[in-house]
């Protein structure tokens, strides 16, 4: 839970012209301008009902969050949303932690496929030969337990195999062979 919303959201102001024009005319222009450049701390305060005091061309001006159209944009590499006062957001950067998860998820759906090619029971238990990357490896290191359950492994290696079937992992070019046990 996080109740500041800088890092997903960046705040953008822009003047109510339907109403702003009318009332300051041809100040319109520079009053654009200075709203522009209002920091994140000023829309803040015209969010939270304050008025702000401005000084255009030697005419003062005070301005609400009516006079002013503020609106949240989202910063790339997050999923967010806003409505009634409350924001969610989601960091969607792949960090190196969530890019070896997506290799093992994939070496499992790949070794599956390939159970599933071969006829084997749901039951069948298989060895797995693997020639691939050091990254694929790495994966595989690390998930090791949730692959080998998954697959039903009883023993993988990794080392050439020349019946394997050749996949693109995440652009990890590999070859896999199973064999029943």
């Amino acid at each position: 839970w996080q109740s500041d919303e800088s890092e997903f959201f960046e705040l953008i102001a822009k003047p109510n012209y339907r109403i702003l024009g009318k009332r300051v005319g041809r100040l319109i222009k520079p009053l654009e301008k200075a709203i522009a450049q209002f920091s994140r701390s000023d829309l803040q305060r015209l969010l939270d009902g304050a008025s702000l005091p401005l000084s255009i061309e030697g005419q003062e001006i005070v301005l609400t969050l009516e006079d002013v159209a503020v609106e949240r944009k989202i910063i790339e590499g997050v999923v967010a949303l806003a409505a009634a006062g409350v924001s969610v957001a989601f960091d969607t950067t792949l960090n190196e932690d969530l890019l070896m998860e997506g290799l093992a998820r994939e070496l499992v759906n790949k070794i599956n496929t390939m159970r599933r090619d071969a006829a084997l029971h749901v039951s069948d238990r298989i060895q797995v030969t693997i020639e691939t990357t050091d990254r694929v490896e790495k994966a595989f290191d690390l998930h090791c337990d949730y692959i080998c359950h998954e697959v039903l492994a009883t023993q993988v290696f990794f080392k050439p195999c020349s019946n394997g079937k050749e996949w693109d992992l995440n652009g990890e070019p590999t070859k896999i062979e199973i064999t029943w046990v």
